[in-house]
């Protein structure tokens, strides 16, 4: 997606983050959809190859600390936005339950409708009202600012949903301030399959503000 539109990226590897000194040299860092505990700890040495194994660990986490406090933007895409509440300490609870608990709340992939904050940077382009991928996508309750919130009802757009009530009035989107930087939570995947256009906007924005 970002060769398709034309931004230059660098691939960070867990010892590149580690080593600090990022604002000198990035913009924005970019965390895919993943689990917190997966960004922390990573995979063991005996199931992938040396390069892929180990996790940021707290030298990563004060690393990025140091990056968003000197004015860096962290955008963490869907269940990456976890990391960022529990090692970075921004003032978010999720409101969705664990994924076991299918009965309570169960995206898989779906279409549901948020309403944005047209004011925000974040939203520059977008209009008051859109559709968001939603793959087992957190939800938040929060004061930080929110730029997408789901609607109080009407929540499902397209697809399968259990839960409507879990997340209605909810963040979707939280811009949180750390330092004179920046963490961007998104619960949802803007980039999904390089075909959400609309939301394309709202994950662009955030690297370019």
């Amino acid at each position: 997606l970002l060769e398709s539109f034309g931004f230059n990226y660098t691939s960070l590897r867990n010892r590149d983050i580690q080593q600090g000194g990022l604002r000198q040299k990035f913009d924005a860092i970019i965390f895919a959809d993943q689990t917190a505990g997966g960004m922390e700890n990573g995979f063991g040495r005996d199931a992938m190859p040396e390069e892929y194994t180990g996790g940021l660990e707290a030298r990563g986490a004060a690393a990025l600390q140091e990056f968003a406090g000197a004015g860096g933007t962290l955008v963490f895409l869907n269940g990456a936005s976890e990391y960022a509440i529990s090692r970075l300490g921004v003032e978010a609870r999720a409101v969705t339950p664990a994924r076991e608990q299918a009965e309570l709340y169960y995206s898989p992939g779906s279409l549901l409708n948020v309403q944005v904050d047209t004011r925000s940077p974040l939203a520059y382009g977008v209009p008051a009202a859109l559709a968001a991928w939603s793959e087992h996508s957190p939800a938040w309750d929060t004061q930080l600012p929110v730029v997408a919130r789901y609607p109080d009802a009407g929540v499902l757009a397209s697809g399968w949903l259990v839960g409507e009530k879990v997340i209605a009035g909810h963040a979707a989107l939280v811009d949180a301030p750390i330092g004179a930087g920046h963490a961007v939570l998104f619960g949802m995947r803007p980039q999904y399959r390089a075909q959400s256009y609309l939301t394309f906007k709202l994950f662009f924005n955030a690297l370019v503000r």
